[in-house]
């Protein structure tokens, strides 16, 4: 799966980068469809980070904390790293065909600011904020829908569309297993009415979809993207 990157490294840091997996040097810190982190300790200690802007996307961004990353060099612990990832982590390379290196602080300081690449950080730094703000307005919905949950288990009745909707699911679902039953609920309640049998077009939509409002980077949290990819497994599995 990583022999398409092989030409982004020299041989010897490919053979170096083995290596250390060999010697179980790698740890993977988070592993997402749109990011990975992992520590690597070889000589140091060193962060390396994947990114990626959406599922889709053919490219994603690498960096690492060693000094060889700084000077633009792509390094044995990115090497590693994509090596142990590609077997615990495969969903994060399905549709990757490149990656870039992220300039190091140091890289950057010796280019000259230009009127371009100005306007191209005020829209880079625009893009940020409109994620931000719609991470932030989904999260506010997501807290919403959470609030009604608490309310229906102290025998409340929601007065928000939470409560309209797991009722709708639970009355077309009584035939089906817990999981499944939960799966769809979960999807119901986050914005997406799901039915049997799943299409699985319609299920990665929302999957991809809530895999950006849960993202840690957009403030959502690992166990979030934790529960979104088990109902997700658990409607594939019973389709």
């Amino acid at each position: 799966m990583i022999d398409q990157f092989a030409h982004f490294f020299k041989p010897e840091v490919r053979n170096a980068g083995d290596e250390l997996v060999s010697e179980k040097a790698v740890y993977l810190k988070i592993g997402s469809d749109t990011q990975i982190e992992a520590s690597v300790n070889g000589s140091t200690l060193s962060q390396v980070t994947f990114r990626s802007t959406s599922i889709e996307a053919p490219n994603f961004t690498v960096d690492c904390s060693c000094k060889t990353s700084a000077k633009g060099t792509m390094c044995k612990h990115i090497w590693a790293v994509l090596n142990l990832a590609s077997e615990k982590q495969p969903d994060f390379f399905v549709n990757k065909s490149s990656m870039e290196k992220i300039e190091s602080f140091e890289e950057k300081a010796k280019k000259p600011v230009t009127p371009e690449s100005a306007k191209r950080q005020q829209e880079f730094a625009d893009r940020q904020q409109a994620l931000k703000q719609r991470a932030a307005d989904a999260r506010k919905q997501q807290y919403q829908i959470q609030k009604a949950r608490a309310k229906e288990r102290k025998g409340e009745t929601p007065k928000g569309t939470f409560g309209k909707a797991k009722e709708k699911s639970q009355k077309s679902t009584q035939s089906m297993s817990d999981d499944v039953k939960q799966a769809l609920i979960y999807f119901e309640a986050n914005g997406f009415t799901l039915e049997l049998p799943i299409n699985e077009e319609e299920l990665s939509s929302a999957k991809r979809v809530l895999s950006r409002v849960f993202h840690p980077d957009k403030g959502g949290t690992q166990d979030e993207v934790v529960e979104l990819n088990h109902h997700v497994s658990v409607l594939l599995k019973n389709q």
